[in-house]
């Protein structure tokens, strides 16, 4: 990693208003032992010409399961159906209530395990702040039953029908939404009840009561469930312990199933010589699906065949192309690749020729930066004349005309934005390293990683530091983010230069794509209970 020569100064006020929280993507695995393929991020073309969506969505899947009703896991290749209907959810409400439903039904019918499931959530949620916590659940509201809930598994060994009766799941999230990322940790529970028709091969499906396992299967699960989705990344990684009950035989398992995404930047040269261009950026948009699965306890008829296992669903890259700039003025520059990556994904605007690496960044221009990597929803422009001349001013300095405006507004509206003496935001003064630091570290809403308000950092100018920085600076050390100069120092008080400026915004996207996809899927994925 480059290091970063920064710097910042005076004290400010943060201003927090959190923004409503946008549906997230958690659930795309189901919560079956299961793991689907997953939909990719939007390119940054998809991205400049988004429009609003509607929020009753469809969405289709490949879908691999691990099935152990019969005592042994077994792989089901399925295709997995989400629909989201939340039409009736108002943007900007504080709770309320919309459905989910899952369909599950095979890839092909020839294989060992065939799984039909069809299940409706209710998911009731309610916010707070910047916080909101949503409860699925599948029992009727007035009679307290299972409701929304079918599914049949059919094995060689017969055919398996839920109970709804006597079947439960119960799921609760709770969400975090930081100006970049939306973060959210839930909790599963389930009990799932199964009656057999047993298979004796006279073909008239009635059960004996003294085969395998009698007439009976209980699964019950318990586990935990983490994820985050940003503009660069996503992912989601359940961790859920099952216990079996076949007659007088338990198994008790552990399955991992992870699910990821991420955007990477690549520079490709042509390949033939005689071109107008020597290359461009390529953004490509890679999935990655897998499930691990550990054994503790199983029938003894099974006890020689392995007790782990994974399975991988095979991933999927889309490509965009994007425009590299002329950066030419910069070569040898320590922050050449950085500016022109910044370029080619439209977080730098304007004419490349014209950026001057070594004048101070202002700012404006760093929160106009930090808003478009962050892809931080912008306010919607005055429809009218009269609706230009009454919009609201937060800061006095910063006036509609700007073209930094919608940047620093969205900033205030998404729960960060910086203003200094008297409520301006002093648009046109240098920015310092730590009020850089600052931003950047509560925009990944990754503050509370330093221990303490004001923990000391192992930067030889520590002393240096204002009180109201150091937790963030703290926190960004940490996290990889900046690193010292030849002398130990991070120059806290320092004005940063556009080159400056431009490395710490690309290492914030870097670390989305990387750093924290490894630490959602990977440092869970290998532990094992």
């Amino acid at each position: 990693m480059k290091k970063l020569y920064i710097a910042l100064t005076l004290a400010f006020a943060i201003t927090l208003i959190f923004p409503f929280t946008v549906l997230a993507r958690m659930g795309d695995m189901g919560f079956w032992s299961g793991v689907s393929e997953g939909r990719p991020l939007p390119g940054t073309t998809q991205q400049i010409l988004a429009s609003e969506t509607n929020a009753n969505t469809t969405d289709r899947f490949v879908y691999h399961e691990i099935i152990w009703i019969d005592g042994e896991p077994v792989e089901f290749e399925g295709v997995m159906v989400i629909e989201s209907r939340a039409g009736r959810v108002r943007p900007d409400a504080v709770s309320g209530s919309y459905e989910v439903t899952y369909r599950i039904t095979p890839a092909h019918e020839d294989q060992d395990v065939l799984l039909t499931r069809t299940i409706t959530f209710v998911v009731n949620f309610r916010r707070e702040g910047n916080q909101t916590v949503r409860d699925w659940t599948v029992r009727d509201a007035r009679s307290n039953r299972v409701q929304r809930w079918e599914e049949t598994i059919v094995t060689p060994t017969g055919t398996y029908t839920l109970d709804r009766r006597r079947s439960n799941i119960n799921i609760s999230f709770l969400e975090d939404q930081t100006p970049g990322v939306l973060y959210y940790k839930g909790n599963l529970s389930m009990h799932a009840v199964f009656t057999r028709a047993y298979d004796n091969g006279n073909g008239n499906g009635n059960d004996n009561g003294n085969g395998n396992g009698g007439g009976e299967v209980i699964i019950r699960s318990t586990g935990s469930i983490y994820g985050f989705t940003s503009a660069w990344s996503a992912a989601e990684t359940h961790r859920i312990d099952t216990w079996v009950d076949i007659g007088g035989e338990q198994v008790h398992f552990q399955t991992r199933p992870s699910l990821s995404v991420n955007k990477t930047l690549m520079f490709t040269e042509n390949e033939p010589q005689p071109v107008s261009f020597r290359g461009n950026y390529m953004e490509i948009v890679a999935n990655q699906s897998s499930l691990s699965y550990d054994i503790f306890i199983r029938p003894i008829r099974f006890n020689d065949n392995p007790r782990s296992g994974s399975i991988t669903i095979p991933t999927f890259n889309t490509f965009e192309q994007l425009i590299a700039p002329d950066t030419s003025h910069l070569r040898g520059h320590f922050a050449e690749s950085d500016i022109a990556q910044l370029f080619a994904m439209e977080v730098f605007t304007g004419v490349p020729a014209r950026f001057r690496p070594d004048q101070a960044m202002t700012r404006g221009q760093y929160v106009m930066a930090m808003a478009r990597a962050a892809k931080v929803p912008l306010p919607d422009p005055p429809r009218n004349a009269r609706a230009r001349n009454t919009t609201s001013i937060v800061f006095p300095d910063v006036t509609p005309d700007r073209v930094e405006h919608p940047y620093i507004i969205a900033f205030f509206n998404a729960g960060l934005a910086i203003g200094r003496d008297r409520g301006n935001f002093f648009i046109d003064a240098p920015i310092t390293m730590e009020e850089a630091i600052v931003i950047m570290v509560r925009v990944l809403g990754l503050t509370n990683i330093a221990p303490n308000p004001t923990p000391v950092t192992p930067f030889t100018d520590n002393d240096r530091i204002s009180d109201w920085a150091r937790r963030e600076v703290y926190a960004a050390y940490r996290l990889g983010l900046i690193a010292p100069d030849d002398e130990g120092r991070i120059n806290p008080l320092t004005n940063i230069s556009n080159a400056t400026g431009a490395a710490l915004v690309n290492r914030m996207i870097d670390y989305m794509r990387h750093e924290l996809v490894t630490a959602y899927t990977d440092h869970i994925t290998n532990y094992i209970h």
